[in-house]
């Protein structure tokens, strides 16, 4: 009996590791795929400045508008020395959060979209260790519409940080995160406090 249960619970263990490595390979794929849609939709863009072709900022606008495209476009002027064509509405930390909160949503392993509404809450921060060194993050509620399998919920909060007195908005910002709670179910500090605690250091 007892050699039974040991042989079970190793063919479960087994399944559990298959299935993970499975998961983790089509997540790999998945991004793969992200990534060259993300180069795909700003390729425009990229072929211009790689040939030395002049470009305007009324080029670069449908780019920086699109919330999906808005961080590739800023990190590619930077590139080739020419952010001062950077529309500067959305040289902020909220645009610049925004931004990449959407990218992260999208991610297949987590909403695996980019929201149809989105909107700033607030910034949150705080003292990181008593010593005046303070941390912020941007917080966001968003939304999808059916038939998406997050509908159901309506407005979810995600958070985008850490960032620090020396930041810069387009830095990467390493704790950018979503649980899809509700928004009604936990408070944007709640929710940073768990981002800083259980994310900021991978």
């Amino acid at each position: 009996m007892r050699k039974a249960i040991l042989i079970i619970l190793g063919s479960v263990s087994i399944l559990i590791f298959i299935s993970s490595l499975y998961h983790i390979s089509v997540v790999k794929r998945r991004k793969k795929m992200m990534d060259r849609a993300q180069f795909y939709e700003t390729r425009d863009l990229y072929n211009k400045l790689e040939n030395g072709q002049n470009i305007s900022r009324e080029e670069i606008y449908p780019f920086v508008e699109d919330k999906w495209t808005r961080v590739n476009a800023y990190r590619l002027l930077a590139k080739y020395g020419i952010l001062e064509l950077f529309p500067s509405e959305y040289l902020s930390f909220q645009k610049a959060a925004e931004a990449n909160l959407c990218w992260w949503l999208r991610f297949p392993s987590e909403l695996d979209a980019i929201p149809d509404e989105i909107e700033h809450v607030k910034q949150v921060s705080f003292d990181s260790d008593g010593k005046q060194n303070f941390v912020y993050y941007e917080v966001f509620k968003f939304r999808t519409d059916s038939p998406h399998w997050a509908s159901e919920k309506g407005w979810m909060i995600g958070v985008v940080g850490p960032y620090y007195d020396y930041s810069k908005p387009y830095d990467f910002p390493g704790a950018t995160y979503s649980r899809l709670k509700k928004i009604t179910d936990i408070t944007p500090e709640e929710e940073v406090k768990w981002a800083y605690e259980n994310r900021s250091k991978f």
